[in-house]
């Protein structure tokens, strides 16, 4: 899938500190001010845990073109369980990131 074929905002996506939020909160954006996901509505996460929400979700372009990756350099081969389970993980992701799931 290239990047014009894609469904969500284009990366890259980056988990920053905003000048107009608390000191320590970080927000995910793909551009200055360019606000993609607010982790912080539910205060009952911890905020560390809210943190690491904002880097897994700005990190999740460049997951889902690892993920595409791995499939294409490594098609399944007959035989191997451990590598077919570990290939329907990365299927699965992949599937579920672009709505195929």
């Amino acid at each position: 899938m290239s990047d014009k074929d894609a469904r969500h905002t284009p990366g890259p996506w980056k988990a920053v500190e905003a000048a107009y939020n608390p000191p320590g909160w970080l927000w995910v954006q793909n551009g200055p001010g360019a606000l993609l996901a607010d982790v912080h509505q539910n205060v009952n996460i911890p905020l560390a845990a809210r943190n690491a929400n904002a880097r897994l979700m700005a990190a999740a372009p460049d997951l889902l073109e690892a993920c595409k990756a791995v499939l294409e350099v490594h098609p399944l081969p007959h035989g191997m369980n451990e590598r077919r389970g570990v290939m329907a993980m990365v299927e699965a992701a992949v599937a579920q990131a672009t709505g195929n799931d």
